[in-house]
């Protein structure tokens, strides 16, 4: 006998998965057949999975990478804050093995946050375009079809320095999978020693649960930088 819930009409199950967080979003599409196509499928619930962080006023951007705001003075300053909500993946042999949504808590910051697993087979959230540039913008006048990605990896003092740049066309985007698969292929010789990314104090992340150790690496979108590019920031990161 079918759940009473799967009865419902395809819109009202849309309306319901549109109103669930970006992380719920990722839960939710690892319980069901059904959700899982709808929000892998349904455009409007894969916009909403896209912001636009300043000072972007076209593209928007994967909710996978979490925003991450600098002090206006020129450089990428941490300022002891703790890591943001976003993706965290484990690097191994150059290969990436295992990859979390991580969502901290707001409220507490000493409390755990929570981790979303995006290694499933029913979460396709990886495979989606990094970027995209919403349908009404697309007889905007740019000044070229080109998108810079720029890597910032964390040094020491809360300083990143640029490691990394690559070009994408506009409306050809990298996934986020191919974006990380990216700077673990072709970035990594650009980071000097473990990954170049290092700080006199590890960037901890609450966590009561028992992760692999290895080489995991926390990434960013790094907003209000310069526009017209996507600027990225790497941190290590361990579990605390």
């Amino acid at each position: 006998m079918a759940s009473p819930i799967a009865l419902l009409p395809i819109e009202l199950h849309i309306t319901i998965l549109s109103l669930l967080t970006f992380a719920d979003q990722i839960r939710a599409s690892q319980t069901c057949t059904l959700w899982q196509t709808l929000l892998n499928e349904a455009k409007i619930l894969e916009d909403s999975r896209y912001q636009i962080p300043p000072p972007f006023f076209v593209l928007q951007i994967h909710k996978l990478l979490g925003l991450f705001t600098h002090r206006p003075n020129g450089q990428i300053s941490m300022d002891d804050r703790p890591v943001p909500s976003g993706l965290v993946f484990r690097v191994e042999n150059q290969k990436l093995v295992e990859g979390f949504y991580y969502q901290e808590n707001e409220n507490d910051e000493s409390i755990d946050g929570n981790f979303t697993n995006l290694f499933s087979k029913s979460t396709n959230f990886l495979d989606e375009p990094l970027f995209k540039v919403p349908a009404e913008c697309l007889t905007i006048n740019h000044d070229n079809e080109n998108v810079s990605i720029n890597l910032y990896s964390k040094k020491k003092m809360f300083i990143f320095c640029t490691e990394w740049v690559k070009t994408y066309n506009l409306h050809a985007p990298p996934t986020v999978k191919e974006l990380l698969e990216t700077i673990i292929n072709e970035a990594h010789d650009e980071l000097e020693g473990d990954w170049g990314v290092y700080s006199d104090e590890p960037e901890m992340i609450p966590c009561g649960l028992d992760f692999e150790k290895g080489c995991w690496l926390a990434v960013h979108i790094v907003t209000d930088l310069r526009a017209g590019d996507i600027d990225v920031c790497l941190r290590r990161v361990e579990f605390s």
